[in-house]
């Protein structure tokens, strides 16, 4: 009897180890404008950068602002350099999210391939795109650590 009481709760253990062993996903957007493009609001590095919640995931509520730090941001430039920007560190209250995001502006291909094929020295002169993140245009996923 005191065996079977032992097995079943060992298997017990088990299982519930296993179940709550993965991340939960938490689905996020920008709560405003993430840009390298304008001199007023571009983003820099040290700057935090705000998500909005997009569903309820574990103790965070939809709607609820995490917070992540910009530890990284590359200006696009000539030849179809596009801006890069990383953002990490997410953090809600005092609890840390893992994950980050990486943001990347347009490489502008097709006029780059066009130029190259028309125009001789036209592909060195194109500027590669600017980030830009939007509220509700983009969503990204981050996690809770359980």
């Amino acid at each position: 009897m005191i065996k079977k009481i032992f097995i079943i709760a060992m298997i017990s253990l088990a299982l519930a180890g296993i179940s709550y062993a993965s991340d939960i996903p938490v689905k996020v957007t920008p709560d405003t404008i993430i840009t390298t493009a304008s001199r007023k609001s571009s983003v820099m590095e040290g700057d935090s950068a705000d998500f909005r919640v997009l569903e309820d995931a574990g103790y965070l509520k939809k709607g609820d602002i995490v917070t992540g730090l910009v530890t990284k941001i590359e200006d696009n430039g000539f030849n179809g350099k596009s801006a890069e920007v990383l953002i990490e560190n997410f953090r809600y209250q005092n609890k840390k999210l893992k994950g980050y995001i990486y943001l990347k502006g347009s490489s502008h291909k097709k006029l780059a391939e066009f130029t190259e094929y028309n125009l001789s020295e036209a592909p060195a002169f194109i500027r590669g795109g600017e980030v830009i993140a939007r509220p509700d245009e983009c969503d990204f996923i981050l996690y809770l650590e359980n």
